[in-house]
């Protein structure tokens, strides 16, 4: 990142971030992407291609807690985020797909 750095040294450009793992996972018939990056502050973020919106649920959960001071802290976050409300016997609940992803 460092070489990285000193070429989008550029006032304009606020954060960079570099995706560091990515990784995929299965709930149920459901693939699931998660992202972890690394800012140009050695934050660790973490991001998921999909949100699960029970049938109970006004809208998808999205963590607050989206930056850790490790790689595990971003694991963690991103399990939270998937599993919170997950209930495998809500039948009737949706997976979104994040366009941001």
């Amino acid at each position: 990142m460092k070489e990285f750095l000193e070429i989008f040294n550029n006032k304009e450009i606020s954060e960079i971030y570099q995706v560091i793992e990515e990784f995929e996972i299965w709930v149920d018939d459901q693939n699931i992407k998660i992202k972890i990056s690394i800012d140009n502050y050695g934050r660790y973020h973490h991001r998921i291609n999909y949100h699960y919106k029970g049938s109970q649920q006004a809208s998808v959960y999205l963590s607050n807690i989206c930056i850790g001071d490790s790689k595990k802290e971003a694991y963690m976050n991103a399990y939270r985020e998937i599993f919170s409300f997950y209930n495998p016997a809500d039948k009737k609940a949706k997976w979104i797909l994040n366009e941001d992803y």
